[in-house]
């Protein structure tokens, strides 16, 4: 067994899962053009922003070019994205804020209530960030009882 952190790092205190027919219990529509997978994530988000008190501070690794959480915010939540890129490679401009790696994010300790990772968690490795490094770095900018929703 893996460990995930280093231990003198803060602990992994619980790690949860819900299965839920999304057809079902959201008020997200699939577009006509949309994966089922973009779906999917988009659901996910619409629930990680109702779970979001007023005043949350999330940051988002992997935003890119556009973000469904970041599109649709309907509370008062400060959003910061993470990207390796300025650009796509296409020209159209990142909506991060910040330009950077998971690796070593440009961000203080504790300082996030929730962070977020869509589709990104598989493509660390495509720029030599171990899933360890990765992790321990969102648990350092993550505040104590803090929350990361990272799918992949």
């Amino acid at each position: 067994m893996t460990q995930l952190f280093p231990h003198q790092l803060r602990q992994l205190v619980a790690v949860s899962f819900t299965l839920f027919d999304i057809d079902k219990q959201s008020k997200v529509t699939q577009g006509n053009n949309e994966s089922v997978l973009s779906f999917g994530v988009n659901v996910l988000n619409e629930r990680l922003q109702k779970s979001m008190p007023n005043g949350s501070k999330i940051l988002e690794i992997g935003c890119g070019r556009s973000s469904y959480f970041k599109a649709n915010l309907s509370k008062n939540i400060q959003w910061l994205g993470l990207d390796l890129y300025e650009d796509d490679g296409q020209g159209v401009k990142s909506i991060a804020t910040h330009i950077g790696s998971v690796h070593e994010m440009p961000f203080k300790n504790s300082g996030f209530d929730f962070v977020l990772a869509n589709q990104s968690l598989e493509h660390w490795f495509e720029y030599d960030v171990t899933i360890t490094d990765a992790l321990t770095e969102v648990a350092r900018v993550l505040k104590k009882g803090g929350e990361a929703w990272l799918n992949f």
